[in-house]
């Protein structure tokens, strides 16, 4: 049976330099793709994908990538469609594209 890591040696790994530059690359790589992949009309949706750190409950420092709201309100209606328009998932493939990224 495999030796299982205690929860603090899981966050010294998790939380290690060389784990959190990796988050780091992953994140800006699906940044930067996403908003390669949305239509620029104003770029104010493109400009509100951001990268935000978050300390998830177990102690582990994570990336999340999105539109942050207080930019530009249009994200997630151009993300997931409206009754009037068709979605475009743009982040979502770009998460799909990045190697690794999940």
């Amino acid at each position: 049976m495999p030796n299982r890591l205690s929860d603090r040696e899981y966050q010294e790994i998790m939380n290690s330099p060389a784990v959190q530059r990796k988050l780091d690359e992953r994140a800006n790589a699906i940044k930067a793709e996403t908003r390669r992949r949305i239509k620029k009309v104003t770029g104010g949706t493109a400009q509100s994908v951001v990268v935000v750190d978050e300390l998830r409950s177990d102690g582990v420092l994570v990336r999340r990538v999105g539109y942050d709201l207080d930019i530009d309100e249009a994200g997630p209606y151009y993300e997931f469609g409206t009754e009037d328009t068709p979605a475009h998932p743009a982040l979502r493939e770009a998460a799909k594209s990045v190697k690794g990224a999940r």
